[in-house]
């Protein structure tokens, strides 16, 4: 604080000199230098750089120079040198040494290019009529010596409220009439080049088949498949790059317009993701996604009020110093966690808009090979925006900034859902609704034997009793192998995408019995026109919604002859249930045959259901559950309880 206590004195001998001399000019005139402060913060007593009186300085406070009204056009794409500080009450001018040093660039697509000294860095801004807000992003964060402004500059620029002209130098008004910036034209940037569209663009997913409910949110949805940007760590704020991924974007209709801040969600893979960054040598991907995975298989609760690790790069502005209203969202898709919370470079007040506060999801899908992120600008009537910032408020954020964050934490964490524009339950339902076909990391459709496991209906689901009495083998030249209980047969298919037919050729005709399904099984194989290929999973859906049957490959355990003889080992004792969790709500992965075995991994709190060791195709965490009073366990003591996952 000693370089603010400098500045202060030096005010005020600055206005007790001032008032003594009246008008008269003094005999010796120098150029000011200005000297390193801290943040502004407008209080009864100004912090301003060191100020010199004027050639005529008035005993009452000067009316504020005019200044012309302009649009966004006329100051992009300029190099604006920050050249003198002009403040208000009382009046002072100080005039900038090396204004070349300090530059602000004004971007068509609302971002900004910022030089503070050795430092460099960006930003974003928005413009609504002659109102101004400025976030800062992620800067350089050299130490550029003691007469440096370089902290004093970026602190006004968060102040910025308006904007407008005199005589061609730029004028950025300050919030709460706190001063002015005085710019001057430093000549034009040449706009930065359009990257050449790269048509071809592979995802692992067709745009096509991802649905979406937006409810009432505003603008129709756009679904593209976005090629990757290669890994670059040359330009501020930060590295960046992107492999061919989906971007789900709201009221654009041209991907390449979407500007920061505007609501998008990422679908992006996530092994090409990791090897992208890792083969340039930075790890950052893989430590925040790895901070990531463990935050949502732990499920702490509550979850940090700062410093949530967020993907991709692309969003992230600055540092994540606030997090409210938090939930664990379950999708169609996957699962994640949701919050409200921004990306700040400096410390300041908590507004609705400077930094911009935003909806933010982050979660996987259920096989855990695409990063789901979901960013959507809200905002709420209980925070002022930037230019409504009270004094009071403003010096909270800065004398103290943990204590101020975590009051905002608490009070924010107090509003219901729907006290936030847009309601916060509306967000939640439009992530929930994403779904997409998953790709997978095992058998094809003619890789397996496929299991008639459950049929599904519009007045209910019923479990098949004998599901390996009902098979499909698909091969491909276009036929397939059927049985139906005691019958046995072929037949014909064809398979486009998601669609699909099936002609049953000839079949045996032994009669099975009264409690047989084969009848049943044959009919609803003729009526099915499409499919859903997962891991371990196979659906197919009957014609007019009429319902679905569910397969599964026939025994979700592979024979593995190096499993080891001392370790914990479970032995199925009949033919039983694989299921993905302790109990029959949870769905099937298959069926184990008696004799199968498998690697214990733990057991649940209350030891009726041993955990198993399943490949990642058949259950995307490696878990299978299986009921203790139908297994032979050696070797068990010891393992770790493991608690079940949510219900489906």
């Amino acid at each position: 604080m000693k370089p603010m206590k400098i500045l202060l004195s030096i005010l005020l001998m600055l206005v007790v000199f001032t008032a003594c001399q009246g008008k008269t000019t003094p005999t010796e005139t120098t150029e000011p230098t200005l000297a390193p402060t801290e943040m502004p913060a407008p209080t009864d007593v100004p912090v301003v750089p060191t100020a010199v009186p004027t050639a005529e300085t008035p005993e009452e406070p000067a009316e504020a120079p005019v200044v012309e009204l302009v649009t966004q056009d006329a100051i992009v794409n300029i190099s604006w040198q920050w050249s003198e500080w002009l403040q208000t009450d009382p009046p002072a001018q100080a005039i900038v040494p090396d204004a070349e040093n300090y530059t602000l660039t004004f971007l068509a697509d609302n971002t900004l290019q910022i030089k503070a000294d050795c430092n460099l860095g960006s930003g974003t801004y928005t413009v609504d009529g002659l109102n101004l807000s400025i976030s800062l992003g992620v800067l350089t964060q050299a130490a550029c010596g003691p007469d440096s402004l370089s902290e004093t500059f970026l602190g006004f620029l968060g102040q910025a409220a308006s904007f407008g002209m005199q005589d061609g130098k730029l004028v950025l008004n300050l919030a709460n009439n706190a001063g002015q910036m005085g710019l001057l034209n430093g000549g034009m940037v040449e706009a930065p080049p359009q990257e050449p569209i790269d048509t071809v663009c592979d995802a692992g997913i067709d745009p096509a088949a991802i649905t979406i409910d937006t409810l009432d949110l505003p603008g129709e949805t756009l679904i593209n498949c976005i090629a990757g940007t290669p890994y670059d760590n040359t330009q501020p704020p930060g590295p960046k790059g992107l492999p061919d991924h989906i971007q789900v974007n709201f009221g654009v209709t041209d991907p390449s317009e979407r500007q920061y801040g505007d609501p998008v969600i990422y679908i992006i893979p996530v092994i090409e993701y990791q090897q992208l960054w890792e083969q340039s040598g930075d790890i950052s991907f893989t430590e925040s996604y790895t901070q990531l995975v463990s935050l949502l298989q732990a499920r702490p609760n509550p979850i940090p009020t700062q410093g949530m690790p967020v993907l991709p790069f692309e969003e992230v502005t600055g540092t994540n110093d606030l997090v409210t209203q938090y939930a664990y969202v379950d999708t169609n898709a996957g699962f994640g966690v949701r919050f409200v919370g921004r990306f700040s470079q400096s410390a300041n007040p908590v507004t609705n808009d400077a930094p911009q506060l935003f909806y933010i999801f982050q979660g996987l899908s259920d096989d855990g090979l695409y990063l789901i992120s979901f960013f959507y600008p809200v905002r709420t009537d209980a925070l002022p925006d930037s230019g409504a910032v009270s004094a009071d408020e403003l010096q909270q954020s800065q004398d103290d900034p943990p204590g101020y964050l975590k009051g905002k934490v608490e009070e924010l964490n107090q509003l219901t859902f729907a006290d936030w524009e847009p309601s916060l339950t509306t967000l939640d339902a439009a992530i929930t609704s994403l779904k997409f076909p998953r790709p997978f990391d095992g058998p094809g459709l003619t890789d397996a034997l496929w299991s008639w496991n459950e049929l599904n209906l519009p007045d209910g689901t019923s479990l098949i009793k004998n599901p390996d009495n009902y098979t499909l083998r698909f091969f491909a030249d276009g036929t397939l192998n059927i049985t139906a209980d005691c019958n046995t047969g072929q037949g014909t298919y064809t398979a486009d995408r998601q669609s699909i037919t099936i002609q049953v050729g000839v079949m045996t005709s032994a009669a099975c019995g009264d409690k047989s399904l084969d009848v049943q099984f044959l009919q609803y194989l003729g009526q099915v026109v499409s499919f859903d290929l997962q891991p371990a999973y196979l659906g197919l859906y009957l014609a007019e919604e009429a319902g679905n049957l569910g397969f599964y490959i026939g025994s979700p355990i592979v024979d593995n002859p190096d499993l080891p003889t001392d370790g914990p080992l479970a032995t199925a004792n009949d033919t039983i249930n694989v299921r993905s969790g302790p109990g029959v709500d949870y769905p099937s992965y298959g069926l184990a045959k008696k004799g199968d075995k498998a690697l214990i991994l733990g057991v649940s709190a209350d030891g009726t259901w041993w955990v198993i060791e399943l490949p990642t195709y058949v259950a995307p965490d490696g878990r299978g559950w299986v009921s203790a009073d139908y297994v032979t366990v050696t070797n068990a003591e010891g393992v770790p309880v493991i608690e079940p996952p949510p219900l489906p």
